[in-house]
Protein backbone atom coordinates (compact mmCIF):
# COMPACT_ATOMS: atom_id res chain seq x y z
CA UNK A 1 0.00 0.00 0.00
CA UNK A 2 1.18 3.49 -0.81
CA UNK A 3 0.19 6.85 0.63
CA UNK A 4 -1.26 7.77 -2.76
CA UNK A 5 -3.66 4.79 -2.45
CA UNK A 6 -5.52 6.56 0.38
CA UNK A 7 -6.78 9.96 -0.74
CA UNK A 8 -7.34 11.24 2.79
CA UNK A 9 -3.71 10.63 3.73
CA UNK A 10 -2.43 12.16 0.52
CA UNK A 11 -4.21 15.42 1.36
CA UNK A 12 -2.63 15.76 4.81
CA UNK A 13 0.15 18.26 5.46
CA UNK A 14 3.50 16.97 6.71
CA UNK A 15 2.83 17.61 10.44
CA UNK A 16 -0.52 15.82 10.16
CA UNK A 17 1.13 12.89 8.40
CA UNK A 18 3.69 12.63 11.20
CA UNK A 19 0.92 12.52 13.81
CA UNK A 20 -0.88 9.89 11.73
CA UNK A 21 2.25 7.74 11.51
CA UNK A 22 2.80 8.03 15.27
CA UNK A 23 -0.76 6.89 15.93
CA UNK A 24 -0.42 4.06 13.41
CA UNK A 25 2.85 2.91 15.00
CA UNK A 26 1.28 2.99 18.47
CA UNK A 27 -1.62 0.87 17.25
CA UNK A 28 0.81 -1.71 15.85
CA UNK A 29 2.87 -1.73 19.05
CA UNK A 30 -0.19 -2.25 21.24
CA UNK A 31 -1.69 -5.04 19.14
CA UNK A 32 -1.65 -8.60 20.41
CA UNK A 33 -0.45 -10.08 17.14
CA UNK A 34 3.20 -10.95 16.71
CA UNK A 35 5.18 -9.65 13.78
CA UNK A 36 7.22 -12.43 12.20
CA UNK A 37 10.97 -11.92 12.01
CA UNK A 38 13.22 -13.97 9.73
CA UNK A 39 15.92 -16.05 11.39
CA UNK A 40 18.55 -14.26 9.29
CA UNK A 41 17.41 -10.93 10.72
CA UNK A 42 17.57 -12.29 14.26
CA UNK A 43 21.10 -13.57 13.61
CA UNK A 44 22.15 -10.19 12.21
CA UNK A 45 20.75 -8.43 15.26
CA UNK A 46 22.64 -10.79 17.55
CA UNK A 47 25.85 -10.15 15.60
CA UNK A 48 25.43 -6.39 15.83
CA UNK A 49 24.74 -6.50 19.57
CA UNK A 50 27.82 -8.66 20.07
CA UNK A 51 30.00 -6.26 18.06
CA UNK A 52 28.61 -3.27 19.93
CA UNK A 53 29.14 -4.68 23.40
CA UNK A 54 32.61 -6.11 22.71
CA UNK A 55 33.94 -3.08 20.82
CA UNK A 56 34.96 -1.25 23.98
CA UNK A 57 36.93 -4.13 25.49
Amino acid sequence: MKVSDVAEISRLRAPEKILFVEELWDSIASSDSEIPVNDSHKEEQDNRFEKHYTAGE
